[in-house]
């Protein structure tokens, strides 16, 4: 069975330079979110820059986030903003089951596929010295069907 890292509380599509943290809420589940992930697992969070304008983007060194069990699941969890984004940035927040970047991607050839958690990224979050409006939370995750409520 496939388990994936998702946002139950996905991040918000706007969030300001003051350094406040982003707050989201994960869960690791099957690919049909009928079962729960039984072990416990350390997510570490990374952000890539979203520029269409540029050929290649940065992406920061993973930091442990949290140490994930399915009875903590609802828990709030503080991100910190990425540390060199400017005004006027887009980056997307990467939640992944590893320490390397590599873990970051799955290359479906891996034999070890099934043995850790898929990993996750946002949508694009624009970065700004304030809110254009009022912060809206991501309507839909990539790479899922399923819209949030």
């Amino acid at each position: 069975m496939f388990y994936y890292i998702s946002f139950l509380r996905p991040p918000p599509t706007q969030a300001t330079l003051s350094g406040e943290p982003i707050v989201i809420t994960s869960q690791i589940a099957s690919d049909l979110r009928t079962e729960y992930y039984t072990d416990v697992q350390d997510i570490f969070y990374s952000w890539s820059s979203h520029s269409p304008a540029l050929s290649s983007s940065v992406i920061t060194k993973p930091a442990k986030l949290t140490n994930w069990r399915a009875s903590t699941m609802y828990k709030e969890i503080p991100v910190p903003s990425p540390r060199n984004a400017g005004n006027g940035e887009y980056w997307r927040l990467i939640l992944s089951s590893g320490t390397s970047r590599k873990d970051q991607v799955f290359p479906l050839s891996d034999e070890n596929l099934v043995h850790r958690p898929f990993p996750i990224f946002s949508d694009p979050i624009f970065f700004s010295t304030r809110l254009l409006s009022k912060a809206v939370k991501q309507e839909w995750i990539p790479g899922h069907s399923i819209k949030t409520m």
